[in-house]
């Protein structure tokens, strides 16, 4: 959640570089700090050292905010210690930083949205990604954007290998509304009749995807997601 939420507003910035790199990976080792260059992939690593009592402290903590707070710390230390020897818009990564917090610590952003005039309604889909999941968000408003209704239309793994293929395109047909992946190959309808009534549910159309949204058989696999 952090990864991409840092990954992709730092885009925005269009920052430059002081070397034959364009991005910035950091992770953290039992060993000494270090920072490597991989000029054939464009990147410049940091190795961010954790001492055990740390890794102690990480593990008794409750709170998601308080563990959200110890990776920006460990984030800190790599881009100052990387800054040591290259120009590293430090400055600049911490206020992405302070902007997740004035987010309350969500990942939020647009995917799409479209005005369906023959059913009088707007709809607005979001992705919505957390620590144990990720959703789509489908917000049904009039066409004056008065309220009606809002929903999850596909939960799944919170991994990019689950819902970025699968969750590219917007198709709005006569009676339905289509999500298709990358290949245009549909994977998820709803029916404009039921978006009007302010009703908010989907159908799974592709049999490979429904493994992957919640499920008895994978049940499991989820609540280990969660750190309750």
């Amino acid at each position: 959640i952090l990864c991409d939420y840092l990954s992709r507003h730092v885009r925005k910035l269009k920052l430059p570089s002081d070397g034959d790199y364009n991005l910035l990976s950091s992770s953290v080792t039992r060993g000494e700090n270090f920072l490597e260059m991989s000029p054939s992939c464009k990147y410049l690593k940091v190795g961010v050292h954790i001492s055990d009592t740390e890794i102690q402290s990480y593990l008794s903590m409750s709170d998601e905010r308080d563990r959200f707070e110890f990776y920006f710390s460990l984030l800190e230390r790599g881009y100052r210690y990387a800054a040591q020897s290259h120009d590293i818009p430090v400055d600049e990564f911490l206020k992405l930083h302070q902007q997740f917090r004035d987010g309350e610590y969500r990942n939020e952003c647009l995917f799409k949205k479209k005005m369906i005039r023959d059913y009088g309604i707007k709809v607005l889909l979001e992705h919505v990604l957390t620590q144990y999941a990720y959703h789509l968000r489908l917000t049904v408003t009039d066409l004056k954007g008065n309220y009606i209704n809002s929903g999850y239309i596909f939960t799944t793994y919170p991994s990019a290998v689950c819902y970025g293929y699968d969750v590219r395109h917007l198709i709005v047909m006569d009676k339905t509304l289509m999500i298709t992946d990358f290949i245009d190959k549909p994977q998820f309808e709803c029916q404009l009749s039921d978006l009007a009534a302010g009703i908010i549910r989907s159908v799974c159309l592709d049999e490979n995807t429904r493994k992957y949204i919640p499920n008895d058989d994978n049940k499991e696999e989820f609540a280990k997601l969660r750190w309750d």
